[in-house]
């Protein structure tokens, strides 16, 4: 085995590290409140985020459903955003039976859709923007106008 024990010059740095997060924690709640602003027009096509009953959650991402009956799908509004050079990442897994390695356990089910509905929405339908802490108010502003400017083109 490989001897990997963290030299102190990483906890020097780790140190220093933990005096920047409530300014890294802010950055991204700051930003994930933008884009909640920015999407909340439209949630009449999407699932929006939200935290559960007294939890505080400093978010990673943005992850958004599109619903079922929205007149666009999740690959037209992400190969959108994609287009105008805002990176977007599909939801990690989703219906972790649909992955190879558990094959043997969805092959119990007849239908993995039908008895897992939810989770096939989720899996299809989920993608993720990022909450970075580098995201500039210049840049929040570009979002906006890319995703209006989408709902746009629908009209």
């Amino acid at each position: 085995g490989y001897n990997i024990r963290p030299l102190d010059l990483q906890a020097a740095i780790g140190l220093e590290q933990l005096k920047k997060l409530p300014d890294f924690e802010k950055a991204r709640r700051d930003n994930f409140k933008r884009l909640k602003e920015i999407f909340e027009p439209y949630k009449e096509f999407f699932y929006l985020p939200e935290p559960t009953p007294k939890a505080d959650p400093c978010w990673f991402g943005f992850l958004m459903t599109v619903k079922e009956d929205a007149p666009f799908t999740k690959q037209q509004i992400v190969n959108w955003i994609e287009e105008n050079r805002i990176q977007t990442r599909s939801y990690f897994a989703g219906n972790i039976l649909y992955h190879p390695g558990y094959a043997e356990l969805a092959s119990k089910y007849d239908n993995l859709n039908d008895e897992f509905p939810v989770a096939k929405i989720i899996t299809t339908n989920s993608f993720f923007l990022g909450t970075f802490i580098g995201i500039t108010e210049e840049k929040m502003n570009y979002i906006e106008e890319v995703v209006n400017n989408f709902f746009e083109r629908m009209k």
